[in-house]
């Protein structure tokens, strides 16, 4: 691509990025925004509208002179599908290019076998389709826990999911519907819905979510320079895998010790009465000492970790996700107390809005990055 082509690339993605960023704007604060010249602003505008990508919205009322003209996404015309597969539940996400959740469907309580859930996912894309006139969904993209091949869009493993071993997601859903289609790792698309929908990490330079759900694990994607790492591989942020203090020389494997299995398990050896993850966690709430101790334990291994990520990567920012659902206020203090007990130094920690459809929408946002890279 010649000197001149790149530019017109890079200044259509600055266009798109900034409506992305502000919704519906007149093109003079557009001009203000982006940087580029008042001719640049309307020619490239009116291409975008050409393509489909931008509409005409209104005209505002300034009570002075003309009504300026404003644009935004045409939402009719830029549809993206995220899907998001752990071995907890798998949903399935429509959105616009600003990642806006325009229709949402959960499958829970499934069998959680590799070809029954294609099978579902293909029944759900198909009734998507349907609803979209031809050529208006522009990616597919998924969201998968465990290792990523990002290169074959492959998803290398999820071990709780019956079957689920080097599945080519990228080449089984092309094939069947002939659009783009992206496979990334969940830690790295939650971090992209921080990014895109949470004030604070979008202002961060440098930052680490850590992104854990009592049912599916932990890892602690990081941002640095402004970019998501994903280190040499794809596989940055598997703090999972991380040794741990537990009261013995050789320490324990982080992953094993904090989803509710594990809790669980361990307090159950010594309280055999108590039947299940939610007993546990009920007897905490009502103040029993040996519970309440079982989810300080799992906030100090969090805390641990976490420290361990702020002391090498010295981030202005720690976003906690996951400490919002019914039973994080169990352990979500020790794990902040254990943080900034054991770095060096003051920081920044936010608790995330992040709910369940965090990944989807991270993975379809990221589609969105490669769609605009491509085009523009």
């Amino acid at each position: 691509m010649d000197s001149k082509a790149n530019l017109k690339k890079t200044n259509r993605s600055k266009i798109l990025h900034a409506i992305r960023e502000y919704g519906q704007i007149s093109k003079r604060k557009l001009q203000e925004v982006t940087g580029l010249s008042w001719s640049t602003i309307s020619m490239l505008t009116a291409e975008l509208i050409d393509e489909g990508f931008l509409c005409v919205l209104s005209k505002q009322n300034t009570f002075v002179g003309r009504r300026p003209e404003t644009v935004g996404i045409n939402q009719n015309n830029n549809i993206f599908i995220g899907i998001d597969v752990n071995c907890y539940d798998f949903r399935v996400i429509v959105t616009d290019l600003c990642g806006c959740v325009l229709r949402r469907r959960v499958f829970k309580d499934t069998v959680m076998e590799k070809d029954t859930i294609i099978s579902r996912l293909f029944c759900a894309v198909d009734a998507i389709m349907k609803d979209y006139d031809q050529g208006s969904i522009r990616a597919i993209s998924f969201s998968v826990q465990g290792s990523v091949d990002l290169s074959g869009g492959e998803s290398v493993c999820i071990y709780d999911i019956k079957g689920w071993r080097n599945v080519r997601l990228a080449e089984i859903f092309f094939e069947r519907y002939r659009l783009p289609v992206f496979v990334f790792h969940d830690a790295f698309c939650a971090l992209k819905a921080e990014i895109s929908l949470n004030t604070a990490a979008r202002a961060a330079k440098s930052a680490i979510l850590i992104y854990y759900s009592p049912k599916v694990g932990i890892s602690a994607p990081v941002i640095l320079d402004g970019n998501i790492y994903t280190g040499f591989s794809g596989r940055a942020g598997e703090i999972g895998r991380m040794i741990i203090p537990d009261g013995t020389n050789e320490g324990v494997i982080l992953e094993r010790t904090i989803t509710e299995r594990t809790v669980f398990d361990e307090y159950h050896k010594y309280f055999p009465q108590t039947e299940s993850f939610d007993d546990l966690a009920v007897a905490a709430l009502k103040g029993e000492e040996s519970a309440k101790a079982e989810f300080d334990r799992l906030g100090f291994r969090i805390g641990i970790a976490v420290a361990n990520c702020v002391n090498l990567f010295d981030p202005e920012l720690v976003l906690l996700g996951g400490m919002r659902d019914s039973y994080a206020n169990l352990y979500k203090d020790s794990v902040i107390k254990n943080i900034k007990k054991h770095i060096n130094g003051e920081i920044h920690i936010v608790l995330s809005d992040q709910d369940e459809n965090y990944t989807a929408i991270g993975a379809a946002l990221m589609a969105v990055d490669k769609v605009i890279d491509k085009f523009y």
